[in-house]
């Protein structure tokens, strides 16, 4: 949020029953669970690919990036969405639990993460929102740099897969 601005707009979400707002201007759009072509030797972050409108996109699911069990941590009806989002040069769908909607944070709302606390690369702080915490994130830094060459290299393949086909 720069000095100019009041607010920002934020998608929360849920993943193992704790709650994550990303920055809107990230977002591309958010969709219903599509097909998944798995991909072999994939790392395991890496659900595999999904065609969104006739573009292979990489998706990632975010408790397997976490390592939270499938099943742990959920409170309620799991209504699994994909987020697909500009993060670290890549438009990558992320799937989570549950889209609990749009919030706008003011400065009031943020919160930096204790001192105590350790800070994951992909955490920008806290915020109060609807009198619960949210994880703020930051998906640019949600993939380490090994895994994001993995996933550069991934889509090398497809792409010149896909020009090949083109070719002949």
């Amino acid at each position: 949020m720069s000095r100019e601005q009041d607010s920002v707009a934020c998608l929360v979400f849920r993943v193992a029953g704790q709650s994550f707002a990303v920055s809107g201007q990230r977002l591309v759009e958010v969709t219903e669970p599509l097909a998944v072509t798995p991909v072999p030797d994939a790392p395991d972050f890496l659900e595999g690919i999904v065609s969104l409108r006739g573009r292979a996109v990489p998706l990632v699911d975010l408790r397997r990036r976490w390592g939270v069990p499938a099943g742990e941590g959920r409170a309620g009806p799991v209504r699994a969405k994909y987020l697909v989002m500009h993060a670290d040069g890549h438009v990558v769908a992320m799937r989570v639990d549950a889209v609990d909607g749009m919030a706008r944070l003011t400065r009031k709302d943020l919160y930096a993460l204790p001192p105590s606390l350790p800070k994951p690369a992909a955490v920008l702080g806290l915020a109060r929102w609807q009198d619960r915490w949210l994880i703020l994130l930051d998906p640019r830094q949600l993939l380490s740099a090994e895994e994001g060459a993995a996933l550069d290299e991934l889509l090398k393949g497809i792409s010149d897969f896909e020009e090949s086909g083109r070719d002949g």
